[in-house]
């Protein structure tokens, strides 16, 4: 990712391909803590910014991160952060797109400037083509990236605004008026125990004159922060997280229309009747009953199901491909707070309960999980705010009114799989469905 000026005003530069990371471990008054530096020591940034906002009341961060090796050159000395001039120029937008063309819109490969904002803090700073650019606003519009409902501001109406959606027409000026301190990249700073150290050690040099002692303090310092880093579990977790979040449960639509395919399937087929079929991302397994048929008749009525090895006389299983597709959010600002599922989400399952249906959150447990389940270190040693918790929820409903249940699911709630049983009847088709999932929060 290459850094570039978007907007060049006097002496400044509003400049665009920041690498942004949300922080986790950031309080009210924090600024530069120890997860800053580390951060910027990993991509070997010069310069940060950080940039905060107050959600559910919690401080969030977020922390860009600009390199000297990827900036292209400018004559503007002051380097300052085009994303936070953004929320800044627009503080009544939590959820916003801003397509910056760069120079005239001559072709298809023009570079243009795309920051996602959501929650109030940037998630996406890039520099893209423009069938790019496109591609990415409409996965952030389609609620792709973990959120609904951006405002699209654009300097080119022709190509990223035309009245289509919710946008608007933006000046530069717009963003030169917000220019300041609070949105200028900065050096960062030095660590002032680590300059303590450092002036304690060259002072004990001096005067002992021992020329050695500098080489081995250094080597046991290094040899305790890597005892330290491997010892931490936060940053395992979160590459096990960031590998996960995008795949937390079922894409609604996706779950909607397959759970539709059942009011259409006939629960008998050449001579056996359907048991139960059970779904998740990857396969359908459907069992089967016999009463008359043959094994071969089944999968005749199937074309590409595999039969497995546990058939028998008198039961045959079946596997198909599942069309389920997995979703998730962009990351763990966008996770719902605990506080918001303690109270809004026990009036919909009361909704649910009220219409007969079976709700279950294992009351065993109560107590929220850390999700995904870490592999390494302590897992009572990461810090409560940086971590996604989850709680298993189950509902089976009536065939009826499962599609009821898809479409009034909170948003905490990610569905992973689903089974579907089959109850015979002389008066009717009795479809019960049973869908698992997880409540998700932060």
């Amino acid at each position: 990712m290459r850094t570039l000026t978007a907007i060049a005003a006097d002496k400044a530069a509003l400049v665009v391909g920041l690498k942004w990371k949300h922080l986790h471990n950031f309080g009210a008054g924090a600024k530069v803590t120890k997860e800053v530096r580390e951060e910027a020591k990993l991509v070997q940034a010069e310069k940060v910014i950080i940039h905060s906002v107050v959600a559910d009341s919690q401080v969030l961060g977020a922390i860009g991160l600009y390199s000297n090796n990827e900036y292209e050159p400018t004559k503007q000395k002051r380097l300052h952060s085009l994303a936070v001039a953004f929320v800044q120029a627009f503080p009544g937008d939590v959820n916003q797109i801003l397509a910056w063309r760069l120079g005239e819109r001559l072709s298809e490969e023009d570079r243009v400037a795309v920051i996602i904002v959501q929650n109030g803090l940037p998630i996406a700073d890039e520099v893209k083509t423009q069938s790019e650019a496109v591609q990415l606003m409409k996965n952030a519009l389609g609620g792709k990236m973990g959120a609904n409902g951006h405002k699209v501001y654009t300097n080119d109406p022709v190509s990223f605004y035309n009245g289509q959606f919710n946008g608007q027409v933006v000046e530069e000026q717009a963003f030169i008026e917000h220019i300041s301190k609070s949105n200028r990249l900065s050096a960062v700073p030095i660590n002032p125990v680590h300059l303590l150290l450092t002036v304690g050690a060259v002072a004990g040099i001096a005067l002992s004159g021992f020329a050695s002692y500098e080489h081995h303090r250094q080597a046991e310092k290094a040899a305790l922060l890597a005892k330290l880093a491997a010892q931490d579990p936060l940053p395992p977790y979160e590459d096990l997280l960031a590998s996960n979040i995008g795949r937390m449960g079922l894409e609604r639509n996706s779950l909607a229309s397959t759970l539709a395919t059942f009011g259409t399937l006939k629960v008998m087929q050449a001579g056996w009747l359907l048991e139960q079929a059970e779904c998740a991302p990857g396969k359908c397994i459907y069992t089967w009953d016999r009463k008359g048929g043959t094994t071969s008749q089944l999968l005749a009525a199937f074309p590409g199901a595999e039969l497995m090895p546990e058939s028998g006389l008198g039961k045959a299983k079946l596997v198909l491909k599942s069309p389920l597709k997995q979703s998730g959010i962009a990351s763990l600002a966008a996770a719902v707070p605990m506080s918001r599922v303690s109270i809004d989400y026990v009036n919909t399952y009361q909704l649910w309960t009220n219409a007969g249906l079976q709700v279950q959150q294992q009351d065993e447990e109560k107590e929220f999980k850390t999700w995904p389940t870490p592999t390494e270190g302590d897992v009572s040693q990461l810090p409560a705010t940086s971590t996604l918790k989850a709680r298993p929820i189950s509902v089976t409903a009536p065939f009826a009114l499962v599609q009821e249940v898809v479409a009034s699911t909170p948003a905490a709630v990610w569905w992973t799989s689903f089974t579907v049983k089959y109850t015979p009847s002389e008066t009717e088709k009795n479809l019960a469905v049973t869908i698992k999932g997880n409540t998700y929060v932060r």
